[in-house]
């Protein structure tokens, strides 16, 4: 791009994940050309159009690589592990969300129902020793109450089958119940997502919303200042630009 006689370009995208590993790539390739003026997206595009104007903002005070920066986004998209540290789970959502994302590597088919049933016992085995021990003492005191009979080994073997099944299904009702409840509440609580995004012990960081604005203030070579976000970094910086007619006429970018 000629910085004496820029091109501008305007530019909007569409959500879908896939679109957004494409995007920083695309967006580089139209940056040699032109120089974005408005930008704009929906969902992943949106997070694109934020990653492109901070990256644009940069460029225009200095930044000489804000771009070569942005188009090295799907090689860590891509880099094992990183993408599920982007949604750290909270709190209670942690043993459900664990769960899931057990589910999920799984094979399909048995493997999955496999996954499901270990990552429950696992993540919440006191539930499952709870129910346990309840349909436990209940099956006993039904032996006991009722007088049945185990003298023969057909007895035997009778009572241990009825008992084993009435232990599975105590530690599938309470396993089941506890996670209903708890992560019911907690998804609540959570503004309604097992991963909120957002960590205010550390700007900067995963979870998503750290690491994009991380992400954004690098690109845009500012400073990460705080974890509150507002009014600081690119943020409070492209709100200015875009509230006035001022930045248009000096080859700012709106977003």
């Amino acid at each position: 791009m000629n910085p004496e006689k820029p091109k501008y370009c305007d530019m909007v995208m569409k959500g879908g994940i896939t679109s957004g590993v494409v995007y920083p790539t695309a967006i580089c390739e139209l940056a040699t050309q032109y120089q974005f003026r408005n930008i704009g997206g929906a969902s992943a595009g949106a997070i694109a159009a934020a990653a492109a104007a901070a990256a644009e903002f940069g460029r225009q005070n200095g930044v000489a690589d804000s771009f070569t920066q942005l188009g090295k986004l799907p090689e860590e998209f891509g880099s094992p592990g990183f993408l599920p540290t982007l949604f750290t789970p909270d709190g209670n959502t942690h043993a459900a969300y664990k769960t899931f994302l057990g589910v999920l590597a799984a094979k399909p088919g048995a493997g999955r129902i496999v996954s499901l049933v270990v990552g429950l016992l696992g993540q919440y085995w006191q539930s499952a020793l709870i129910g346990a021990a309840i349909a436990a003492l209940f099956v006993a005191g039904v032996i006991q109450v009722g007088g049945v009979a185990i003298d023969s080994l057909r007895q035997r073997f009778a009572i241990g089958v009825l008992a084993l099944l009435w232990i599975i299904a105590g530690v599938a009702l309470v396993v089941v119940s506890r996670v209903i409840l708890q992560t019911t509440r907690a998804i609540v609580d959570n503004g309604f997502g097992l991963s909120n995004g957002l960590s205010t012990k550390a700007a900067g960081s995963a979870p998503l919303t750290n690491w994009m604005y991380a992400l954004f203030n690098r690109l845009a070579g500012l400073p990460i200042c705080s974890a509150s976000f507002v009014g600081c970094g690119v943020v409070g910086h492209l709100s200015a630009r875009a509230e006035g007619d001022e930045s248009r006429s000096h080859g700012g970018v709106a977003l």
